[in-house]
C-alpha cells in the first residue's frame, strides 16, 4: 500500500521533535558540566556568550555533538546558532535530512 504525504508527515514531525528534544537535553547536560552547575540553572534561550563559554569550550561542544550525532558540525556552531534552542532546532533539521536521505538510498538500492 502506498503512503500519502499525510501518512508520512506527522511521523517525520514527531521524529524531528524527538531529535530536537534529545539534542537540547544533551546540550543542557554538557553546558551544565562545563559550568559546574545544575542543569536546572541552564536557560535554553540564553546566549552561550552570556554563560561565558570560551572558544575552546565552544569548539569542544561542537566536536562532542558531531561525534554523538555522527554528522558534520561546524566549529562555529555556537556563534552561528547562539542559543541551545537555536542549535537544537538547526541540528534536528540537519539530522532529519540525513536520515531521510539514508532511507531514500535504502529504498533505491
Amino acid at each position: 500500500m502506498a503512503h500519502t504525504i499525510t501518512d508520512i508527515e506527522p511521523e517525520s514531525i514527531r521524529l524531528r521533535s524527538q531529535r530536537e528534544r534529545a539534542i537540547r537535553e544533551r546540550l543542557i547536560s554538557r553546558l551544565a558540566g562545563i559550568l559546574k552547575t545544575s542543569p536546572d540553572e541552564i536557560d535554553t534561550g540564553e546566549s552561550f556568550a552570556n554563560y561565558g563559554l570560551g572558544s575552546y569550550q565552544a569548539i569542544e561542544l561542537a566536536g562532542d555533538l558531531a561525534e554523538w550525532l555522527r554528522c558534520e558540525v561546524p566549529e562555529t556552531l555556537v556563534w552561528d546558532y547562539p542559543t541551545i534552542d537555536a542549535v537544537a532546532e538547526h541540528l534536528a533539521g540537519v539530522t532529519a535530512g540525513a536520515g531521510s536521505q539514508t532511507a531514500q538510498a535504502r529504498r533505491s538500492a
